[in-house]
């Protein structure tokens, strides 16, 4: 049981929104912060989030839709598996190529369940763990 003096696992964790659906991205953004995380964007385009990502600012975890009013937002995730950033799907189309692509990542279907949601985000590792390294071992 959480005290007041307890702190919620997703505190103070840096969490990015990619979303296009103005009340899902209403309710993340006031739900994560309820919680006391600290909310990035939320973004509507997957160009408004590479344009953040292209910040190099931190990011511990993010909570993404592959398909953003229609456009594709895989270059998104790419960049999160590149930079080893956590990150969970949500969506509501699922297909093959989600599924093989991002193995390994939690895919929750709209309407969100937002206590497995957040559960999910919270047992996410808290350091990076970049996906690429170069023969010499170290990062590429």
């Amino acid at each position: 049981m959480l005290t007041s003096q307890t702190a919620h696992p997703l505190q103070d964790r840096r969490i990015l929104v990619v979303e296009d659906e103005s009340l899902l991205m209403h309710e993340l953004a006031v739900r994560l912060e309820d919680v006391g995380a600290v909310v990035i964007g939320p973004y509507a385009s997957a160009d408004r989030a590479l344009e953040f990502l292209d910040s190099k600012q931190r990011i511990d975890l993010a909570i993404l839709d592959l398909n953003l009013n229609g456009e594709p937002a895989d270059a998104v995730a790419d960049v999160l598996q590149a930079r080893g950033i956590p990150f969970v799907i949500t969506s509501g189309y699922k297909t093959h190529d989600s599924d093989d692509r991002y193995d390994g990542v939690r895919h929750f279907d709209k309407p969100v369940d937002f206590a497995a949601l957040f559960e999910a985000l919270a047992a996410a590792p808290n350091e990076r763990r970049p996906v690429a390294y170069a023969s010499s071992g170290t990062k590429s």
